[in-house]
């Protein structure tokens, strides 16, 4: 299982290609993205590309999910 420092947001922002910052922890009701699972299926799909496809991800990277997908490469193998 992987799972993001603190918020799905944070992964899904850099998947969007939007500015983010894992260092803040931001638990507001406003942070909160409150869309469906399936909204997120394009940023899904992008990480699937970048991390078990192309074992690359695009710079720069949330800390956490670099770690999420070196950690990920060991148990593929």
């Amino acid at each position: 299982m992987i799972v993001p420092k603190w918020n799905i947001e944070t992964w899904l922002s850099y998947l969007k290609g939007e500015s983010f910052d894992e260092d803040i922890k931001d638990n507001s009701p406003s942070s909160r993205n409150t869309r469906n699972e399936k909204d997120c299926k394009v940023q899904v799909q992008k990480l699937v590309d970048m991390c078990y496809n192309k074992q690359v991800l695009q710079e720069p990277a949330p800390p956490s999910l670099k770690a999420a997908c070196k950690e990920y490469k060991k148990v593929k193998q």
